[in-house]
């Protein structure tokens, strides 16, 4: 779990940057496209969109992780493990999976860490089986043919997904991100999460 831990943190340092500009670009584009995803999910594993957990408590230290000072993360926002997860996805296996929290929103995005090309096409192939192909696919190739950077696109009524990987780094993340956080406001991160409520049916 350490050396997951400490994976999770290199992640963070590196891909959250590449996230929030994704983001950022998102904000200006989404909009002018139509609706193209199937099978819209309502939240990720169980725990649906605005979800809320209550921190200070043995089920929460049970099952939660909260990451200390992620980079480039609004500050009302906060980002956590979960113990136990899953790091598979279809046939891909992940590096880590972050959950991020708004106080005011709940529970608004998740992030899947992955390495190398072969789990990139395992996911990609995945997504396409639930939510169909995607509105808008670039790849880049090298001189020698090979893939060196891709990113894809998924817009659904509530949610925006992007997948984006980068052979020069080796690295990858599939990002789930609620529309309406885009226009949320950044207010102060005294983040009191509450309440626990997790059954949703069309969660992935």
């Amino acid at each position: 779990m350490e050396n997951q831990s400490e994976s999770t943190k290199q992640y963070v340092k590196l891909i959250l940057p590449v996230i929030i500009i994704i983001i950022c670009a998102l904000t200006f584009t989404v909009w002018h496209y139509p609706e193209n995803m199937k099978n819209e999910p309502g939240g990720f594993r169980g725990i649906p969109w605005h979800a809320v957990v209550l921190e200070n408590t043995l089920e929460f230290e049970d099952e939660w992780r909260l990451l200390e000072n992620p980079v480039d993360v609004p500050l009302c926002c906060k980002v956590y493990e979960r113990t136990g997860e899953n790091l598979s996805f279809g046939e891909a296996r992940l590096d880590s999976v972050l959950y991020t929290f708004n106080g005011n929103l709940g529970f608004i995005s998740i992030s899947l860490y992955f390495e190398n090309n072969k789990n990139f096409e395992a996911i990609r192939k995945r997504c396409i089986e639930i939510w169909g192909e995607p509105a808008e696919e670039d790849r880049e190739n090298s001189a020698s043919g090979t893939l060196d950077s891709a990113e894809l696109f998924w817009h659904g009524k509530i949610v925006e997904t992007t997948l984006w990987y980068s052979s020069t780094g080796n690295f990858g993340v599939l990002h789930l991100y609620l529309k309406e956080a885009y226009e949320s406001t950044k207010r102060d991160s005294q983040n009191v999460l509450r309440g626990r409520n997790y059954q949703d049916e069309n969660t992935l």
